[in-house]
């Protein structure tokens, strides 16, 4: 089912105006046929509206907001390869709010890192053109996907911006992330140290 006809349908059954006095979509019907497009597949439309239909219509009198939409999709999500999708698309969005290349960053979510360290860094995710929005959406939805399913080992660590100073964009819980960070700083004074004492034990023994 293409979205402009779920639209259409939705319309039908809450009575509410499809088209403006210009014939034009009105502005709700198209910020609710830009969100289908964004998040769900065609295949996947008309299973959608059932449930839509099923779950909020004997609810509501008026057709649901996007945040319910959102909710739907979510509880909808049976299988975990769909559950990471959303969250995938969640995640890409939120990102999006809070880029800023001149800034480093570190997620509290290893899969995120993994991701934008796949698609060449920081500075470069933040750089790239408008124009190639869906292309990269969905190269970040794919690779998350990916590194989700894998049994990652390693931690979370700062991704550089253009300016390598102390002021860094956090993304998840800040109190959890900047103990992370203290917790590798400590790691890797431990092993310049023990690095440091291997050097002078070889020489003391060469002595």
């Amino acid at each position: 089912m293409i979205p402009i006809k779920a639209i259409t349908l939705l319309c039908i059954e809450y009575q509410e105006p499809l088209l403006d006095e210009d014939k034009n979509l009105t502005l709700k019907n198209q910020i609710r046929m830009d969100w289908i497009k964004q998040n769900i597949s065609e295949n996947d439309i008309e299973g959608f509206i059932k449930k839509i239909l099923a779950t909020v219509k004997s609810e509501y009198k008026v057709m649901p907001s996007i945040a319910t939409f959102e909710e739907i999709l979510l509880k909808s999500a049976t299988k975990t390869n769909e559950q990471v999708e959303i969250e995938a698309l969640r995640a890409y969005r939120w990102i999006n709010k809070n880029l800023n290349a001149y800034r480093s960053v570190f997620f509290e979510n290893i899969v995120l890192q993994l991701v934008i360290e796949d698609m060449g860094g920081w500075v470069a995710f933040c750089s790239r053109q408008a124009s190639e929005d869906v292309w990269t959406r969905k190269r970040f939805i794919e690779l998350y996907k990916m590194h989700s399913r894998e049994k990652i080992k390693s931690q979370p660590r700062t991704l550089p911006g253009i300016n390598t100073d102390n002021r860094i964009i956090f993304f998840g819980d800040k109190e959890k992330c900047l103990c992370l960070i203290e917790q590798q700083k400590n790691e890797q004074k431990n092993i310049i140290e023990m690095q440091e004492n291997i050097v002078k034990n070889i020489i003391k023994r060469e002595v």
